[in-house]
C-alpha cells in the first residue's frame, strides 16, 4: 500500500467515524497508522475515539503523540484539553484550551471549554470573561 492508499483509508476512515460508526472507523485509523505511523489525523482522531469510548489515558497519549507531529493544530488542543478534564487534570485542560485559542481565536467550543474549567477552579470572574 501507498501514501496515497493510506489518504483513501483515511477518508473512509472519518467517514465511518462521522456516522457513528466508531469500531470501523478505529480500526481503519490503526490501518491508516500501520502505513504512516506519522499521519497526524489519524492520531488524533483515534485519540477522540478513545475518548468516546471511556478511555481518557489512551486519548491524552494519542493526541498528544498527534501534537508532536504538528502542534499548530486548534482542534487537536481542545480534544486534549477534554480527555485531560476527563482524567481530572483541570490546570493541564485549561493550558492546552488556551493553546488552541492562540492558534484560533475564533474557537468557540475552545471558548467554552475554557471557561467552564475556569468555573470549575473557582475562577469565576476570569470565567465570564
Amino acid at each position: 500500500m501507498t501514501v496515497e492508499d493510506a489518504s483513501d483509508l483515511l477518508g473512509q476512515a472519518v467517514r465511518l467515524h462521522q456516522q457513528g460508526r466508531l469500531e470501523q472507523a478505529q480500526a481503519l485509523y490503526r490501518r491508516v497508522l500501520d502505513l504512516d505511523p506519522c499521519q497526524f489525523d489519524a492520531l488524533h482522531l483515534l485519540g477522540v475515539i478513545e475518548r468516546q469510548h471511556g478511555h481518557p489515558g489512551r486519548a491524552v497519549a494519542l493526541i498528544e503523540e498527534a501534537l508532536r507531529i504538528d502542534p499548530q493544530q486548534a482542534r487537536a488542543h481542545c480534544n486534549l484539553g477534554a480527555a485531560l478534564q476527563d482524567l481530572g487534570r483541570t490546570g493541564a485542560a485549561l493550558a492546552s484550551y488556551e493553546a488552541a485559542l492562540r492558534l484560533d481565536p475564533g474557537y468557540a467550543l475552545a471558548w467554552d471549554n475554557r471557561g467552564n474549567t475556569l468555573r470549575r477552579l473557582g475562577r469565576l470572574a476570569d470565567a465570564l470573561d
